[in-house]
């Protein structure tokens, strides 16, 4: 009773802005402590499955409502969330129980057949079965996120020429942001047409939900497989930067050395033929000797002269070298290479506590631009001359050690704080609320207590009786406000009196 009647003395000598203030500061402690209640004691929900089936959906749902356990729907009912710690537990019971199945069955489109099903619905179903269990196993390839397979195979039959072949289409769900390699596109290709028998490769088309037909992409591979030109002059432009990066890694530290590369790549086979000749060792080859003999008639009837000739042919084998040189696609022409380097000597450890600090000499750099810039250029190859290179010593940006360590901690799970801190909250609000109270209550015995002087300026303590009603105190109350204001002199007399005597404890 008695902290109800200081209650209502309180109110009565509050004035009516404080008693406004005094009801909104109440309501706000009331609305936001239920508030931080809720929200705290609300589970940490996460994500069971996403983008489903409205049918897969609603069997997950049901078998997560039949464990009791409270789940939240968003993305149009395809996306589940359920509490933090009943997320591994649920997928493990979800699997037991062959859920989600993606919407396809696959050969379990068995499982339910009828006795008596006519041979054109069983081959329904047999295709209907090889294309979702195609689909599922395109779907385990990194990047797709749903998959669909149209197969569309000639009936074979008397009267058909055999000329139809099998054909098949591929649509393909990707996740955001994300894009299939030449190779990938290749392998999905060779994966369809591996399955379904009769099904070439060149008969294979793989579009993705964008419209964007994928299949031209792999058909532009260059020789061997190694995918699109511009997919390796990637991989060789990686590799080079990833080997040079390492060698750089291993001397100055890691974070302190960033190389990116540039090659450009011959994209056209081409052969080269050269021959050479040596003239100064020739070798006979053939020769041809002719000889030719004729008599000259002499003069009167004389016996006639005999004249012999001879004629002698050497052909000769002059040598020669032949040089066929094959010019691959994917030959590196020439290639560009920039680096940044932070060549400045790591950072003395700091002094032990207790231990005097020395001043020791300046360190010298780990190495020096000209280094660096040779022991690239031994590593890139004959492609990369000066002119390409370019290398450059600066001051990487290191983030702090306690920036570091809070990330390799993982961070501040300020969720956690916030629910934990809500109930520092709400009695900061309720101490706010006793300062008022307190505050109002002090002005309050300030105006009902006192000393009262009596017209002699006699101090007097003790004037108002505790017994007394509330008129009686009023009257007091306005005799005392009339002696002051009738004797100031006395009044500043029994100030001083009092500081005095508080002065002098």
């Amino acid at each position: 009773m008695a902290f109800i009647q200081n209650i209502e003395a309180i109110w009565r000598n509050v004035s009516l802005v404080q008693r406004a203030l005094l009801i909104a500061i109440a309501l706000a402690v009331v609305i936001v402590g239920a508030l931080l209640t809720n929200w705290a004691r609300r589970p940490d929900m996460r994500v069971l499955y996403s983008r489903l089936d409205p049918a897969e959906a609603a069997k997950v749902t049901e078998k997560i409502s039949e464990k009791g356990i409270d789940y939240k729907l968003s993305g149009g009912g395809g996306t589940i969330y359920v509490p933090k710690e009943n997320v591994t537990q649920l997928r493990l019971d979800m699997a037991k129980e062959g859920l989600p199945q993606g919407g396809q069955k696959g050969y379990g489109i068995f499982d339910d057949e009828k006795i008596g099903i006519s041979p054109f619905v069983q081959n329904v179903n047999l295709k209907r079965a090889l294309q979702e269990e195609l689909a599922k196993s395109i779907q385990m390839i990194d990047g797709v996120v749903h998959a669909r397979i149209h197969i569309v195979s000639p009936e074979n039959t008397l009267f058909t020429s055999g000329s139809a072949q099998t054909s098949a289409s591929v649509v393909l769900q990707l996740r955001p942001g994300h894009r299939l390699s030449a190779l990938t596109i290749a392998a999905i290709t060779h994966l369809v047409a591996g399955g379904i028998e009769g099904l070439k490769s060149e008969k294979v088309t793989v579009v993705d939900s964008q419209g964007r037909l994928l299949t031209s992409e792999s058909d532009q591979a260059m020789a061997g497989g190694a995918g699109t030109v511009a997919d390796y002059t990637e991989r060789v432009e990686q590799n080079l930067a990833t080997k040079i990066e390492d060698m750089l890694t291993a001397v100055l530290g890691p974070g302190r050395a960033m190389v990116r590369v540039s090659a450009e790549i011959e994209t056209i086979s081409s052969t080269l033929s050269k021959k050479t000749y040596d003239g100064g060792k020739a070798i006979p080859q053939k020769e041809e000797i002719t000889s030719e003999s004729e008599t000259e008639p002499g003069e009167a009837a004389g016996p006639g002269k005999k004249k012999t000739s001879e004629i002698i042919l050497t052909d000769y084998m002059v040598p020669e070298t032949t040089e066929q040189t094959v010019q691959l696609a994917g030959a590196i022409k020439s290639l560009t290479v920039a680096a940044f380097v932070d060549l400045s000597p790591p950072a003395a450890p700091a002094p032990e506590e207790g231990a005097e600090a020395t001043t020791s000499p300046p360190a010298e750099p780990l190495m020096t631009i000209t280094e660096v810039e040779d022991i690239i250029k031994k590593a890139a190859g004959p492609k990369l001359t000066a002119e390409g290179l370019k290398v450059v010593d600066v001051k990487f940006n290191r983030p702090t050690e306690s920036l570091l360590a809070a990330e390799k901690g993982g961070g501040l799970d300020f969720m956690a704080i916030a629910r934990q801190s809500s109930l520092g909250i709400m009695a900061v609000c309720a101490i706010l609320v006793l300062k008022l109270f307190s505050g109002s209550k002090k002005k309050a015995a300030a105006k009902g207590e006192g000393e009262l002087l009596p017209d002699g300026g006699v101090p007097v303590a003790g004037f108002l009786p505790s017994g007394s009603d509330d008129r009686e105190k009023l009257a007091l109350r306005r005799q005392i406000a009339d002696s002051l204001r009738s004797n100031p002199e006395q009044a500043k007399q029994l100030f001083s009196s009092w500081i005095d005597e508080k002065g002098g404890r």
